[in-house]
């Protein structure tokens, strides 16, 4: 479950993230024609705000009873562009929470957040609709916790590759409607790897 405390730290990195822009507009763009980079004044472009589900794959390595494999997820973005379709993406996700090895107080349960640094490429594929692919690095962090007999507790916070890609469609003149699939592979408690997946819908704002 999404709980207050969740929904505030997520609104304090949104914020962050969102300020990046002002802080880059000190620095003047790139001549005509060259690329843009992120410490430009016109770099950052956009930012947003998305929620959805994610699927944990090594759920149920502690125990041989079923277990939930689906959380909420949720988490915001703020993006650039360095040529017309090449782009920069920092995201905060937070993957949500599952019960492992049967949940419940004789259970665990496993959460998973993190930043993603992402680089971008889009095509356009109607007027007001395109398609992006990412590729990049996630710095993931995951808890494991719970009193489940065998079950090994604790945080791993490791770097590790992300996969993505997504839908993007204009509502108006500067939002978006984006829809998003992630793949996360992250290091959990008892030193294994596994892919955690993110699915989201979200609203995009375009600021220049």
């Amino acid at each position: 479950m999404i709980n207050k405390k969740q929904l505030v730290a997520a609104s304090f990195v949104l914020l962050a993230l969102t300020g990046l822009p002002a802080a880059c507009f000190g620095q003047e763009a790139s001549p005509s024609g060259s690329w843009t980079m992120p410490y430009e004044r016109n770099f950052w472009k956009y930012a947003g705000i998305n929620i959805g589900q994610s699927r944990f794959t090594p759920t149920c390595q502690y125990s041989s009873t079923s277990c939930e494999i689906n959380g909420q997820a949720f988490g915001g973005v703020v993006g650039g562009r360095f040529a017309n379709h090449i782009g920069l993406e920092l995201t905060y996700a937070n993957l949500g929470e599952i019960e492992t090895a049967g949940g419940g107080t004789a259970g665990g349960k496993t959460s998973a957040y993190g930043l993603n640094l992402s680089l971008v490429a889009d095509l356009p594929v109607a007027a007001s609709t395109d398609i992006f692919g990412k590729v990049g690095e996630s710095w993931g962090r995951t808890n494991v916790a719970g009193d489940a007999p065998g079950l090994i507790t604790g945080n791993r916070i490791e770097a590790q590759p992300s996969l993505g890609a997504g839908l993007r469609f204009a509502i108006a003149p500067k939002w978006a409607l984006r829809l998003d699939a992630d793949r996360y592979h992250l290091e959990f408690s008892d030193g294994g790897r596994g892919t955690v997946y993110g699915y989201t819908v979200g609203l995009q704002y375009k600021f220049q």
